[in-house]
């Protein structure tokens, strides 16, 4: 992990902070290493989180447009995250993500809920250049991710 991205890690992680719709704190970092985002989350979910977890690493000095998410939910929960807040989030992402080209997202989660939820984000988040898909393992995940490096 570059030095950056451990900052902006540690800064983030220190700035946990209450979403307007939860009554426990989200905890949210990131990193940045091998051309794969990394995104962490834990707690209870809204849009705002995921909103702000985004504007975050879009800032982080290491990222480029193009690069593959893993974004591990295992220890958080999308419970009382609503169809709206769903398209919020996937708007956002459709907004911010113009231009970047082709480029994979990894979802893992533990639960069949937010294996439910995953789905719908996908279709509901869909854009062109987007592929997404949602694991249970993260080694599997993981390895979806490492073939598209290895793709032409």
């Amino acid at each position: 992990m570059c030095s950056q991205a451990a900052s902006n890690e540690r800064a983030h992680k220190a700035g946990r902070g209450l979403s307007a719709h939860h009554d426990s704190a989200a905890e949210i970092s990131h990193s940045i290493s091998d051309g794969i985002v990394h995104i962490v989350y834990r707690g209870a979910l809204g849009a705002e989180d995921m909103i702000r977890a985004r504007e975050q690493f879009l800032a982080d000095a290491a990222f480029r447009p193009g690069m593959s998410f893993l974004v591990d939910f295992r220890g958080a929960s999308l419970r009382s995250m609503s169809t709206e807040d769903l398209r919020r989030v996937g708007v956002h992402g459709a907004e911010v993500s113009k231009g970047w080209g082709d480029h994979r997202s990894a979802v893992v989660v533990a639960t069949d809920l937010d294996y439910g939820l995953s789905r719908m984000f996908s279709v509901l988040g869909d854009r062109p250049g987007l592929e997404l898909r949602i694991f249970r393992d993260a080694s599997d995940a993981r390895d979806w991710l490492a073939t598209a490096a290895s793709e032409p």
